[in-house]
């Protein structure tokens, strides 16, 4: 896990990211370099939303999908703060109502520190390390994994 990840103040948080308070916050990310399918669903599933003014989004795109992201969201018109790489998850966890991600062992434990509900795409190819790890939150009720490919 970071050293820095710890709980802060929801109104800290949101001032981090220009959110505003009364809306649902979902983070999307596919580990630290970024996953081309989840984010591209991610995008085709936020854009599927009746009311897109009642959510937030924040999305780690990873560096290769940042710029098509940027513009998807902008011609969305929601609010969203996306990032191609993002250390200070402290701020991004405390505000969140959903995450949905990679299944890495930190990602797992940063979820169960936060206390956050979960859809977990493990990374296909990392010999069901990922699945292993996102069946705990799911045992637990706390998570929903879902399988696609890369």
């Amino acid at each position: 896990m970071r050293k820095s990840v710890a709980l802060l103040d929801k109104n800290k948080a949101l001032e981090f990211f220009g959110f505003s308070r009364e809306k649902f916050y979902n983070i999307g990310y596919g580990g630290s370099q970024g996953s081309h399918r989840i984010n591209e669903e991610f995008l085709k599933a936020v854009s599927l939303l009746k009311d897109k003014t009642s959510v937030q989004i924040i999305h780690l795109t990873g560096i290769s999908d940042y710029e098509s992201l940027n513009k998807g969201y902008k011609n969305l018109n929601i609010k969203f703060a996306l990032f191609s790489f993002f250390d200070a998850m402290q701020y991004a966890y405390s505000i969140s109502d959903l995450v949905i991600s990679r299944a890495g062992a930190t990602t797992i434990a940063e979820i169960m520190l936060f206390k956050l509900p979960a859809i977990l795409v493990p990374y296909p190819y990392a010999y069901k390390h990922q699945y292993n790890n996102a069946r705990v939150l799911e045992e637990k009720g706390c998570g929903i994994i879902m399988r696609i490919c890369s």
